[in-house]
């Protein structure tokens, strides 16, 4: 909804909202990496973040919970549900 995204335009740093931007896309490309395009993004399951995580510790990647907490937003923001696995 429009008037939640300038609420938030207001509240976030735009460095912030760019770091997530880029936790974002870095996170499609492991995912694409993976699965191709044949299997979407949106929404998360058990699968495709594990798959996303397991890339992510091969190539050294020590801010992990960043790039999860980046798609979590995502998916929250889609309008899925979290819960627990």
């Amino acid at each position: 909804m429009q008037v939640m995204d300038e609420l938030e335009a207001d509240i976030t740093v735009e460095g912030t909202r760019r770091v997530r931007e880029s936790y974002w896309r870095t996170w499609n490309i492991f995912h694409a990496r993976w699965f191709g395009h044949r299997v979407p993004v949106l929404p998360l399951n058990s699968s495709t973040i594990s798959a996303v995580a397991a890339q992510m510790k091969s190539n050294g990647y020590r801010s992990y919970p960043n790039y999860l907490q980046a798609a979590r937003e995502k998916h929250l923001d889609a309008g899925h549900e979290w819960t627990p696995c």
